[in-house]
């Protein structure tokens, strides 16, 4: 119901690039991969939007478990070097289908990237990482973890999350107030 009324006031604004439908499985209650009504719900708001609006990228389900996307994108935060390296490499070198995700204080669970994809290629990016609580953790992050990213040549982007802190995430440049940090 709000996906016609959303391209309805947004569809005109150049700042639009992609459209994202959910992002980690909010509000479809965390188990698409488990349970085919909801990859039938994310499979028919993607078919929706795409009819109106084809002239954008489209994203069902951002960072997590994918049904129908134009773009394959991924959330993984991993502070440790060996840790970051060996979540990139067990996606892109040796293929894995699952990737680990911390949904809270020492729970992790495995998200599947792609739920029965077509084969079609997809441009694939990283459409969250960082972190740190100092100026100089969020830079070393910054660069180690571009740096690693940057070694993988079928990942297309990748988006430093992020700017500003919002609610419990703290990994901003800047805090909620819009106030650079230390």
């Amino acid at each position: 119901a709000q996906i016609e009324p959303m391209v309805e006031r947004d569809g005109n604004h150049p700042c639009i690039v992609i459209w994202g439908l959910y992002n980690e499985e909010w509000g479809l209650d965390w188990d698409v991969a488990g349970d085919p009504a909801k990859q039938d719900a994310l499979r028919a708001a993607f078919e929706q939007l795409k009819r109106l609006d084809a002239s954008r990228p489209a994203v069902d389900n951002s960072g997590w478990s994918h049904v129908t996307t134009d773009l394959v994108d991924w959330h993984i935060y991993d502070e440790t070097p060996a840790g970051w390296r060996t979540k990139l490499d067990d996606l892109f070198l040796r293929n894995a289908p699952t990737f680990p995700v911390g949904i809270g204080p020492g729970v992790v669970v495995d998200k599947q990237l792609v739920i029965d994809g077509d084969g079609t290629p997809r441009p694939n990016l990283n459409s969250e990482f960082g972190g740190g609580f100092t100026s100089v953790e969020r830079g070393w992050n910054q660069r180690w973890q571009t740096l690693e990213l940057r070694r993988h040549e079928s990942i297309t982007g990748y988006v430093w999350t992020e700017l500003y802190d919002i609610e419990h995430e703290m990994a901003g440049l800047y805090d909620a107030e819009r106030t650079i940090k230390d």
